[in-house]
């Protein structure tokens, strides 16, 4: 084969693989390409040689342009990455006023701290307290939800039902992005939820078994007709990327998510999130992991994360410990016990010098 067949090989298999990355965005988000491998420029790849020993090798060295190319189309649209300019990292993303004006004033006094927990949520830096975290599972990429996801549509008909149980348990009601290991049915309106920090999944739930699900997480007990499983992950990670929710989200979210993803050990699942509220604090997420003293799981929120602030975070999971002037709230924290767990975090936090 000519040098001009070979390359027309290589020129038609870029083509084939963009075209699958493009199936791939249209229809859930990959894993995530650890180790892109750059193919090497058609102007330096060195002829080929055909002889009796490698005459049959086209077909491998299509294949690994192929996989060469695919791999760089899977992690951009895995991360939903994209360059953001100087003019939009001044109006919304990690330059914007208010971002700089929250990280300048934050009081690591835990009396002034707990003060501002009983404040509504979106005007205050706390969080309004909560037993749970539902999490509604999904296909549609965050880049595609609508701007109120976590309000319409099955997420709706989650919330309803939990609010039939909401004088025994405050419950929040989100939508995530499922990964491809979560193995969630392509079935129309069945959908698989997770409820945090229980670390349990609900699979294949419909809207007609609602119901018993939602008393199911009310009474921690299991209904007789849907499985019922223990989330394998040690940690879970859940990241605001609701990008028709806001530009501050659209801008800040996915850098965010992907420094994470790409930092976190690999026994931690971080997946996209609907909106978490409190816009001016963007960018928002939560970490929920075990506490190895008391040996229980807990949900803590973080606002006004920058990428700076990603090693931290990570370095605070499994030690009990919390990135304090970053802090929003606990899941399951009750006001009674605030004043005493902030201060114990605080004084840690002098201590320690960090």
């Amino acid at each position: 084969m000519s040098d001009d067949s070979w390359r027309g090989l290589i020129v038609a298999g870029t083509a084939v693989a963009v075209t699958l990355s493009m199936q791939l965005y249209n229809r859930w988000s990959v894993q995530p390409i650890s180790q892109a491998i750059e193919p090497a420029p058609l102007d330096q790849t060195p002829p080929l040689e055909l002889t009796p020993n490698n005459q049959n090798n086209d077909d491998s060295i299509l294949d690994e342009a192929l996989d060469n190319v695919l791999s760089i189309e899977e992690d951009e649209l895995f991360y939903d990455y994209r360059e953001v300019t100087p003019e939009e990292e001044a109006l919304y993303g990690f330059e914007r006023p208010d971002f700089q004006k929250f990280r300048q004033n934050v009081v690591l006094d835990y009396e002034d701290q707990s003060k501002k927990m009983g404040q509504v949520e979106d005007e205050g830096t706390r969080l309004a307290y909560h037993d749970k975290h539902v999490f509604v599972l999904t296909n549609q990429r965050a880049t595609e939800w609508e701007e109120r996801v976590d309000k319409t549509g099955f997420a709706k008909e989650v919330n309803s039902a939990m609010n039939k149980h909401r004088k025994d348990l405050k419950v929040k009601v989100s939508v995530a992005e499922a990964l491809l290991k979560d193995d969630i049915s392509q079935e129309q309106d069945v959908f698989d939820i997770l409820v945090l920090p229980d670390r349990r999944r609900y699979r294949h739930v419909k809207k007609e078994d609602l119901a018993d699900v939602a008393s199911s997480i009310a009474k921690g007990t299991t209904p007789a007709n849907i499985s019922v499983s223990t989330l394998k992950e040690e940690t879970s990670i859940f990241v605001c990327c609701h990008a028709k929710r806001h530009l501050n989200i659209q801008t800040c979210g996915p850098r965010i998510f992907k420094k994470i993803t790409q930092s976190a050990p690999s026994s931690v699942a971080v997946r996209r999130v609907s909106d978490l509220g409190g816009l001016s604090h963007e960018t928002n997420l939560i970490i929920f992991n075990r506490s190895k003293t008391m040996n229980k799981w807990f949900g803590d929120w973080y606002w006004n994360v920058g990428l700076n602030d990603v090693d931290e975070l990570l370095s605070k999971i499994g030690t009990d410990r919390i990135m304090l002037d970053r802090w929003r709230g606990r899941c399951g924290l009750k006001a009674s016990t605030v004043n005493s767990f902030l201060k114990f975090q605080t004084i840690n936090t002098i201590n320690s010098g960090i």
